[in-house]
């Protein structure tokens, strides 16, 4: 699937950015799990029910820190210091990918083409109805599903 247009980082996805790698850099279960994506959530609850006949004393919370622990070490040279490309490539109006940049201490504005590694972080819109029947869309992290 190929990118269908670029546009400006938006706040909300700047904040799902900033509470991702956060709670890896903290290593905070909840944080991660309110970051992450419900697909990924999916993955994690269903790798956990499917292993409750080998390992039934372990707690939920324990077996989920280990997707934590994978993801850390996914991206462990960005946690403590990165920057962020202000573009960010949509597939569609549901699905995007934002660019880490490693080792950035400060703004980077490039006069010419530049080739940098980047670390991509894939972007879902999630939907949901609120309450009182109101459309909630949010920006969450696709990390473990990703394609």
């Amino acid at each position: 699937m190929g990118y269908k247009n670029t546009g400006k980082m938006q706040f909300q996805q700047s904040q799902v950015l900033s509470k991702f790698m956060n709670s890896l850099k903290n290593n905070d279960l909840e944080s991660f799990l309110s970051a992450i994506s419900k697909e990924d959530k999916a993955y994690i609850i269903g790798a956990y029910n499917a292993s409750l006949d080998e390992n039934e004393n372990v707690p939920f919370e324990t077996f989920a820190c280990e997707f934590l622990k994978e993801t850390q070490s996914i991206f462990k040279e960005y946690i403590d210091s990165y920057g962020v490309s202000s573009s960010v490539r949509y597939y569609n109006e549901m699905e995007a990918d934002l660019y880490l940049l490693k080792g950035v201490e400060g703004p980077i504005t490039y006069i010419a083409d530049s080739k940098n590694i980047v670390m991509k972080l894939n972007l879902v819109l999630e939907t949901a109805l609120s309450e009182d029947g109101k459309l909630l869309a949010e920006w969450k992290a696709k990390v473990l599903t990703t394609k």
